[in-house]
């Protein structure tokens, strides 16, 4: 019952009940200056994003076809 294992269980259980909408909840971010930049810092969600961002990263990997996964260029 980690974090981890409730959010999966959470996208697969959104995704077999396609009529309902599903949320993420929030994720707090602030503006930040680092090096003359300006950058969202993310402020709470970091572990909801970073799992998310494994998570296509390994349906990536498994295309069977040439097609460019829908996270290309954004990992």
């Amino acid at each position: 019952n980690d974090a981890v294992c409730l959010l999966m269980k959470d996208l697969f259980n959104a995704a077999e009940n396609s009529t309902s909408e599903y949320y993420l909840q929030f994720i707090t971010t602030k503006l930040s200056k680092v090096a003359d930049n300006t950058i969202l810092e993310v402020i709470d969600g970091q572990q909801r994003l970073t799992t998310l961002t494994i998570l296509l990263s390994v349906l990536a990997s498994k295309k069977e076809n040439n097609e460019p996964a829908i996270s290309n260029g954004l990992l």
